[in-house]
């Protein structure tokens, strides 16, 4: 007859736990959904020359030494690390009516709620055009083009004294 209580004893001594041998930990150098970082594992990062970000033992992300980021709630982008959006702060929106934008963890808008946007592909509203539906082709003497803008308007690009024909 075998007794669980000499190993059970042993074992409070040692200070074992229950615990998975999977189960993430921080400070293990891999973020999990409990942490905003883990170790060198940091999501956000500072723009070019604004400072560097670190992650605290605890595994929240110090931004205190970094003067813009992507994550800090601001739209603090540069020309090389462009910030669609941060949080709450948006350069797009959805057309009345047809949902609400989000922001990914990288800046980026997350479109998935949203059925109508200027960058969809699709004329909506007042869009003169939407990436490349729209833009009609310059008559042949043009010697220019039509291109379309970030906020759907047309631009004709034909030379001085000249026009475009759609």
């Amino acid at each position: 007859m075998t007794t669980k209580a000499p190993l059970i004893v042993l074992l409070a001594l040692v200070g074992a736990s229950c615990t998975s041998p999977d189960e993430a930990r921080c400070g293990d150098g891999v973020r999990n959904a409990r942490e905003e970082c883990d170790s060198d594992d940091i999501p956000a990062r500072c723009h070019a020359g604004a400072g560097t970000i670190a992650c605290r033992p605890d595994c929240t992300i110090d931004a205190s030494g970094c003067s813009a980021y992507c994550g800090d709630g601001i739209l603090n982008g540069t020309a090389s690390e462009p910030e669609e959006c941060d949080g709450v702060s948006m350069v797009q929106t959805c057309y009345p009516g047809a949902g609400t934008l989000g922001c990914n963890p990288d800046c980026t808008i997350d479109h998935s709620g949203c059925s109508a946007y200027c960058g969809d592909g699709i004329l909506n509203g007042s869009e003169e055009c939407d990436g490349a539906t729209g833009v009609p082709a310059c008559s042949w003497w043009c010697g220019g083009s039509i291109s379309c803008t970030a906020d759907c308007r047309l631009v004709y690009g034909c030379g001085p004294g000249k026009y475009c024909t759609p």
